[in-house]
């Protein structure tokens, strides 16, 4: 899938984090760590899960490991599904 391939904007302080589907080589989760306040990594920035067969499920932000601002899912075959907006995360 292209959305896999893409490279983040990485600062000094991003890990990228990935998991995949067991028994494949296909991304499940895709997302961006960096520390909090306290020093602690957590999901701090994009946010990508695949469906299966390779297909975005869903796209948007983390801050403190809480989904923020506005997240697109898409259908199994890649049609626009919904948005939500999650706000600041509060």
């Amino acid at each position: 899938s292209p959305g896999v391939q893409e490279e983040p904007v990485v600062d000094d302080q991003v890990r990228v984090m990935q998991s995949y589907w067991e028994g494949t080589e296909q991304v499940d989760f895709w997302y961006e760590m960096r520390p909090n306040e306290d020093g602690m990594y957590a999901r701090n920035g994009k946010a990508r899960a695949y469906y299966k067969h390779g297909q975005l499920q869903r796209e948007g932000q983390y801050r403190n490991n809480k989904r923020v601002g506005v997240w697109t899912f898409y259908k199994p075959d890649g049609s626009f599904d919904r948005t939500n907006d999650y706000g600041s995360g509060q």
